[in-house]
Order: structure tokens, then sequence, then C-alpha cells
């Protein structure tokens, strides 16, 4: 029996309204690098069969752990096939006889930006060190590109580009000195090391300080270098605590810009405080409080729950408790 992966498919930007469901069957035999020449009719050598409206032609395009992933077009309509690249399951934690996190279940997939949100104290932290490895759960499971991350926890981290609480960084390094530093801690070297220094250089606007100490660089500065740090090697999944703290406006509008096309190819998951910042760049939304998981949808969803108040006041009834207009 095939197992059946299920995975969401996105329209573009100009389709968004348009939503199509898709199944993927993988079977013992790998899929072929042609494709499936007509959705809907398995080949022998494809090992897998699409259910797709309008017969979409489709090709293998990408390849996330073990699962071949097709973008399909029919005439002008295009999908972006949206993959869950994390996995957490039951995810407990506890310090002491305090439950920090209370078998708490999500997924990022890649192609959204996912927003982490609560009060202080409500499991944020803990949820980012789980997933990055900083800490271990008591009980649940976390898979990484389809690999339970206990299993080799080095390799999993390296999948995981992680912006921390505060951005820590050395102050008696310079700019370009520190992201190498960070570099070597993600393996790059050689010509794949220069490339993606020059890339984050470029995309966090450090060029003019590349030289300069951290010491005497501002807090935005500071952050932006920490930011290229976190991108450096284009993984497959971003975590981020607070990555436009310490920005002014125009430094935070041209990093939500980064992170807003960086969708197209990452999964990432943005810890903040802030709902202007979730309703700008954010598909989806997980609310801890407590410890405990009570919501995880769409924004749009979120903004549904109090359809005649602003994001800001949904989220704040939500975790309060308070009822809420129908």
């Amino acid at each position: 029996m095939p197992q059946i992966i299920p995975f969401k498919v996105q329209h573009d930007t100009q389709y968004l309204n348009s939503r199509a469901p898709v199944e993927l069957f993988q079977t013992h035999q790998p899929p072929s690098p042609l494709g499936v020449p007509n959705a809907g009719c398995p080949t022998p050598s494809s090992g897998f069969q699409m259910n797709l409206p309008n017969k979409a032609r489709c090709s293998v395009s990408a390849l996330f752990g073990k699962y071949y992933v097709p973008q399909c077009a029919t005439g002008r309509r295009r999908w972006n096939i949206v993959t869950s690249v994390v996995s957490a399951r039951n995810l407990t934690r506890y310090f002491g006889k305090h439950v920090a996190l209370d078998s708490v279940s999500f997924e990022l997939r890649s192609g959204e930006i996912t927003a982490l949100l609560g009060r202080n104290g409500a499991g944020k932290s803990t949820t980012l060190s789980l997933l990055t490895g900083r800490l271990e759960p008591d009980a649940g499971e976390i898979d990484i590109l389809g690999k339970p991350a206990s299993s080799d926890p080095v390799a999993a981290r390296r999948q995981i580009g992680f912006l921390p609480e505060g951005a820590p960084l050395f102050e008696d390094l310079s700019v370009i000195a520190q992201l190498k530093t960070m570099a070597g801690l993600k393996s790059l070297s050689g010509a794949s090391l220069s490339k993606s220094l020059e890339d984050v250089v470029g995309r966090f606007e450090l060029d003019t300080v590349r030289k300069a100490p951290i010491e005497t660089l501002s807090k935005g500065f500071r952050r932006r270098v920490a930011l290229a740090g976190a991108c450096l090697g284009n993984p497959p999944i971003l975590i981020l605590d607070e990555p436009t703290d310490g920005l002014d406006p125009f430094q935070k509008a041209r990093v939500l810009e980064q992170l807003s096309a960086a969708r197209k190819d990452q999964a990432l998951l943005i810890s903040t405080h802030s709902l202007e910042e979730v309703s700008e760049i954010c598909d989806r939304v997980l609310i801890l409080d407590a410890g405990k998981l009570i919501f995880d949808g769409s924004v749009a969803e979120l903004a549904a729950t109090a359809p005649d108040l602003s994001l800001d006041l949904a989220f704040k009834r939500l975790v309060e408790n308070e009822e809420v207009p129908a």
C-alpha cells in the first residue's frame, strides 16, 4: 500500500483565491526525473500519482528529504508546492516541576512564513530552543526534513539558520570575520563560502561595515550581521527570534522584504510581538499560552476570530480567553 504524503498547494499571488488539493503517493519505485506526463494518470516509470485539476502537466523540480516535489502549471496558472520540512509532535519540556511546554504539535512548511506568538512566559523561547537543539524535549519528537532530529542532532542543526534572542556576537571581531566564524560552524568553505558571504553581505547591506569591529556597530547593524549569519549557506529552515528588534523603520522594511522573498525556497519561523509584521509577511500563526498551543492557522483565520477588530485585538482576546464577536 503506498504511503500518502499530504502537502499543501499555494497559488501564485495573482491567483491566491484559487487552491487545489494534491496528494503524492510514494511507492518503493523512485520517481522518474521526467515526472508525470499526465496528472491523475499513474505511469509505471513515475512511481507516484497526482490528482490535480485540468490535468495539469507536472515535472519534478525539487527534492525535500526523501520526497520528490513537483511544480505544476496549466497555462498561466502556477502552483507552489508547500511541503512540511519540520514536524514537531507532542513536544513537552519541564523545568523542575514547571511545565514550560505541554504536548505541543505543529509543522513548518517550505514556502511559508509562520509567526510564533504568545505572551512572555508562554513557551516561545523553549520551543525555539527545542527546534534548534539547544534543549532536548522531555517527551515528544522532532523531524527535520523527514528524519528524526535525535538520530543525528548535528546534521539536523546544519539544516537550520538560527537567530537567537539578543543576537550574540563576538565584540572584538570584524563583521566579515564574524560571518566567517559563523560560516565555519556550518562547514562552509572554498567557493561556497565566498559566494555565501557575498550574498548575505549584499542582501543585508553590510558592505560599508564589513571591516568594522562589531563593538563599534549600532544595534541595528548588529542585528543585520546576526541575520546575515543565520542566512549563510541558504539553509532550508530559518528560525528567527525577534528579527527586526533594534532596526529603524527603513531597515525594518528592507529586512521584511528579504524575509518575505526567502519563503520561495525556505520555511521560516519568526517569534515576534509585532502583529503588524505578522499581517505584512506571515502566512500562518502559532499561538502559545501557558505552554499549550491554542491556535494554529492562517493569518486570515486568526483575523476571522474577531472580524470587527484589529489583528492585535484578535490575538489579545484569544490569549485572554475573552468572548469574541460572532
